[in-house]
């Protein structure tokens, strides 16, 4: 699965990005895959995905993402 959602990304321009740069507050521009499998574009926005963690730089970021994509 994860290899058919890089591809189907990549095809649209996406640019697969760090997770831990995944930056709640980039609205309509991530999208992350949590863990579990599931796919955000604008939860993760709204800081209502478990998986999010508020750093020490006041930032809601997706450390434990297993891929997030910025998109064009």
């Amino acid at each position: 699965m994860e290899d058919m959602l890089a591809a189907g990304m990549q095809s649209i321009g996406a640019t697969r990005i760090d997770p831990s740069e995944a930056v709640a507050g980039d609205i309509g521009v991530i999208l992350a895959v949590s863990p579990s499998g599931d796919i955000e574009p604008s939860a993760a926005i709204r800081g209502q995905l478990g998986w999010l963690a508020k750093l020490g730089d006041g930032l809601w970021r997706a450390p434990s993402a297993m891929a997030a994509w910025r998109l064009p």
